[in-house]
């Protein structure tokens, strides 16, 4: 039930009381939420997470301000979300795109990879990473603590506001050529690799997309030679996922670039017990090469290692797998729907309005439509070799 002091603030606060309900509900949920955190965390620590949520409640209050003083909020509503998802408004900053931006994707892919890659970066303590709300906020005049982060050069952010990708292009050649901040060439490069593939699968005709994504190869390839360590795997994984994806036109030299990207990352995570995941990649580019029947081994594989093993691969290995499985071998494919249920990846029935609204698709229709979009490595007449 509600708090006394949780009822009094709600009524001395003067709230409509055609909005009571639902706010007596919400109440209810902070309640429970903030007495599990006391438990947990302690009173301090429950204290810090607060004051986070706070600092973000006055950062969105003000992002709103802003875009309606300004206009550019549309009046209609799945238009304004459509604004709002968008990392032009969500992710413009490094505290918005690591904190933020992956809540607003749909399957939350993203997610999962910043969780992972701060639990993997825990110390031994096993204490978690402190909040980016700083302590000394009032003497800074800021309420984030954002030491250590570079933002995006001048020329390329002015370029990007504008959406004029050919000049962000030009600042990134020129920018880089005489600068070696790895950082700033990691979020540049995926930048544009993400906009080249959106775009690509938006207006396939257009040749800037590949560019887009050529820049982006290019400034995460330098970035990963000349990174050490952590660093360098992570930057390494998120790359070679990026040229596994099915639908990305492929160029000439990305499957010795991938096939690269896995030598670097597969040790580092067979020594984390990351097996699962470096199955699955394995079979990735087993899958490209025109490999058929062993990348689907691999996927088996990768399956019987476990969902903890395969990490935030799981769900893709589940959509990937049972449609290669289709293909191959239904008894396998069968074993993966299976799976596939269970996680809520398809739905069971054909444009219900529920499955619009939520994203869903059937299997045979994600099926379709992942054949017609395949690009593999196989077209581009390279030579197969097995992964080591």
């Amino acid at each position: 039930s509600i708090s006394d002091t949780t009822i009094q603030l709600l009524l001395g606060g003067g709230v409509d009381q055609r909005w009571l309900l639902p706010i007596l509900v919400l109440a209810r949920a902070i309640d429970l939420n903030v007495k599990t955190a006391t438990k947990v965390f302690g009173e301090r620590r429950t204290v810090e997470l607060a004051g986070y949520f706070c600092a973000c409640c006055r950062h969105f209050e003000g992002l709103l301000r802003e875009l309606k003083v300004s206009q550019e909020l549309p009046e209609d509503a799945d238009q304004a979300w459509l604004l709002l998802h968008s990392q032009t408004i969500i992710g413009n900053s490094l505290l918005e795109a690591e904190q933020f931006y992956p809540l607003m994707d749909r399957y939350m892919s993203e997610l999962t990879l910043y969780i992972n890659r701060e639990l993997e970066e825990l110390p031994n303590t096993v204490q978690l990473p402190r909040l980016p709300l700083g302590r000394n906020c009032r003497q800074r005049k800021s309420i984030w603590d954002l030491s250590g982060w570079r933002p995006l050069p001048k020329e390329i952010e002015r370029a990007w506001a504008s959406r004029n990708f050919t000049e962000a292009m030009v600042a990134s050649l020129a920018y880089f050529r005489s600068h070696a901040n790895d950082g700033v060439q990691v979020r540049v490069g995926k930048l544009f690799c993400i906009e080249g593939l959106h775009r690509n699968r938006t207006c396939a005709a257009d040749p800037l997309n590949q560019n887009l994504v050529n820049e982006g190869i290019r400034l995460l390839t330098r970035a990963c030679a000349s990174a050490r360590g952590k660093q360098r795997t992570s930057v390494a994984v998120w790359l070679l996922r990026f040229l596994l994806e099915p639908d990305r036109p492929k160029a000439l030299a990305d499957n010795d670039l991938a096939r690269r990207m896995f030598c670097m990352v597969s040790t580092a995570y067979r020594e984390r017990g990351m097996d699962g995941m470096v199955a699955y990649l394995k079979g990735g580019i087993l899958w490209l090469e025109g490999d058929e029947r062993s990348a689907l081994n691999c996927f088996w594989e990768a399956k019987n290692f476990g969902k903890g093993s395969c990490g935030s691969d799981w769900i893709s290995l589940l959509r990937r797998a049972s449609v290669l499985g289709g293909k191959i071998s239904l008894r396998r494919r069968d074993q993966f729907l299976k799976l596939a249920k269970l996680e809520g990846i398809f739905s069971d029935k054909v444009h219900s309005r529920m499955n619009q609204r939520s994203g869903l698709v059937t299997y045979a229709e994600f099926s379709e439509t992942f054949w017609k979009t395949f690009y593999p490595f196989s077209e581009l007449k390279q030579t197969s070799r097995p992964a080591n």
